[in-house]
């Protein structure tokens, strides 16, 4: 994996002065990501499968709710089975003007600090929130340096974006 050899597991300073680390989600045991995946899962799932029970209850009833559990699971747990599997392994440099994350996905997943209007931590998550005007970006950072850079981050943030 290139994301392992790029990434220490702690929060390190290269040669050119940029911070990097990565977060297993796995050896930290957080499955906040999972959780967030279900519930979006249940809330698109759980309506489908009401309708498709619905729309095929007068043909045969066990049908009806074979079906609209069969897809209930296939909505919910597919992704749940991915995530168990394989979660990501996420990544991050960071520097005086922005952080970027991995994976990358299809954009640059470049998120410049200027434009940041709030800052949350949830060190029982060891996550930090950014939060932009319409976007956000979750920070995964090892127990041991979140304090480390939830203070980098702060420093380098608008004075007017908020902490929480």
């Amino acid at each position: 994996m290139e994301l392992h050899s790029r990434f220490p597991d702690r929060v390190a300073q290269g040669s050119d002065g940029a911070y990097r680390w990565r977060y297993d989600m796995k050896a930290h045991g957080n499955d906040a990501p999972m959780r967030m995946m279900l519930g979006i899962g249940l809330a698109i799932g759980a309506p489908i499968a009401l309708i498709l029970l619905a729309l095929t209850w007068g043909f045969d009833p066990l049908q009806a709710a074979l079906i609209a559990a069969g897809v209930l699971a296939l909505i919910v747990l597919l992704p749940l089975l991915i995530w168990k599997l394989a979660p990501p392994d996420a990544g991050y440099r960071m520097d005086d003007q922005q952080i970027e994350a991995w994976p990358k996905g299809r954009s640059n997943n470049i998120h410049p600090f200027k434009g940041v209007t709030r800052v949350e931590s949830d060190p029982r998550q060891d996550r930090i929130v950014l939060r932009w005007r319409v976007t956000r970006l979750e920070v995964y950072v090892p127990p041991e340096d979140h304090a480390f850079v939830l203070d980098f981050i702060c420093a380098h943030v608008p004075e007017g974006a908020g902490q929480r």
